[in-house]
């Protein structure tokens, strides 16, 4: 399993579960793997969604990251 497939599974489950902080983690992991490849369009909806639930959650250290 590669590492995309892995953070994309990591999502799925923690959105399933309703884990806030590990489905931002997981978008912002998402995020950053678009990024290195140059895929900065792609990437940008994962930061926003993680910056959303950083947010609601007050972890503005996410939101930075992000």
């Amino acid at each position: 399993m590669d590492q995309q497939s892995i953070a994309s599974r990591a999502l799925e489950v923690s959105r399933r579960n309703h884990l806030a902080f590990q489905e931002a983690a997981a978008l912002s992991e998402l995020g950053l793997m678009m990024v290195s490849r140059e895929r900065y369009a792609e990437a940008i909806p994962y930061f926003l969604q993680t910056a959303v639930l950083a947010k609601r959650l007050q972890a503005h250290y996410l939101e930075l990251s992000s």
